[in-house]
């Protein structure tokens, strides 16, 4: 990133030595995504969930310090869930693939999901998950193709009194057969009180029909990528602690493209020692993002829907 992000500050590290930010990635297979890969480590704590055993192992293996790994399928309650095991292990669901839907995409988005075999896990509610290892949520991802739905209905706690912001990945398309869609996944989010910041194309895949055309056309939207904030009123100030809560919710904001509204956040605590720090830190990096002139901004205003490359991406 080219300018400097306040979650990324040795301001922030300092602050929340005590009580880093913690990430609750479900869906933890592979690599931290940006912006959490760059954060210190003394300032970043991640919890994540790994079915598989060997992978969570690896993961285990690799963590650095403040990071854990827990091999648990995550589901709306405690029991038991069928895992399809994908060709692509990243592809892997509890719902199996549909193929008479991806029959209609290319090859390239449907072959990676055929099921290769089928392996039962022992599932738990989020919220009892992460209340048996002691931890709390700051910022919840959750990638699990297909069960989102299920995985935030176990999650009530953890959404109404914890977390600061989701990143979801959603399907708007039955790609998975019997799952829930991208309606029924915000329907929840409002129904817990977040409001949505910003949308990202996940899926774009193209019919197969297409592959006929001498030219492409556009690409069908097939998942999407939601980022909810929680609105700065419900914080809930007044504990040990919320003050580091707010300076957190701020720096998520920030470092996803809301300066304004992370500067809104702050106004909750305009008394904190480290509240000026954060603000100057915050506006400072939002003017480096200013365009200096009247055809500058228009040109910006067009292409603003675009990727930026300095935010934190939704879809890595």
């Amino acid at each position: 990133m080219r300018h400097p992000h306040l979650i990324h500050s040795p301001e922030f590290a300092r602050a929340s030595l005590a009580d880093p930010l913690t990430l609750v990635d479900v869906g933890a297979r592979g690599a931290l995504d940006p912006p959490w890969d760059s954060i210190a480590p003394s300032a970043l704590r991640v919890i994540g969930f790994e079915p598989d055993s060997e992978e969570c192992a690896r993961l285990s293996a690799d963590a650095q310090p403040n990071r854990q790994f827990l091999p648990v399928a995550l589901w709306s309650q405690e029991g038991e869930v069928v895992v399809h095991i994908a060709a692509s292990p990243t592809c892997s669901s509890v719902y199996p693939p549909n193929q008479g839907l991806l029959s209609q995409f290319a090859s390239e988005h449907g072959d990676p999901r055929a099921t290769t075999a089928t392996v039962r896990y022992p599932a738990r509610a989020l919220d009892d998950a992460l209340e048996s290892v002691g931890a709390r949520c700051d910022f919840l991802k959750i990638d699990t193709q297909g069960s989102e739905w299920e995985i935030l209905s176990g999650a009530s706690r953890t959404l109404t009194e914890q977390a600061l912001g989701v990143l979801i990945e959603t399907w708007t398309a039955e790609v998975h057969r019997g799952q829930q869609l991208t309606g029924a996944v915000m329907s929840r989010m409002h129904e817990v009180g977040f409001q949505l910041f910003d949308v990202a194309v996940a899926a774009p895949w193209h019919r197969r029909a297409d592959l006929r055309l001498p030219m492409m056309g556009k690409a069908q939207v097939v998942g999407l990528d939601l980022l909810y904030l929680r609105d700065p009123s419900k914080l809930d100030l007044g504990q040990a602690g919320d003050e580091l809560r707010v300076l957190k919710a701020a720096a998520v904001a920030e470092v996803f493209g809301f300066p304004g509204f992370a500067l809104e956040v702050l106004q909750n605590v305009a008394t904190a020692d480290w509240t000026r720090a954060a603000q100057d830190i915050i506006v400072a990096a939002a003017r480096g993002r200013r365009a200096p002139a009247a055809r500058a901004r228009r040109l910006y205003r067009r292409l603003r829907s675009r990727p930026s490359g300095d935010f934190a991406p939704l879809h890595a």
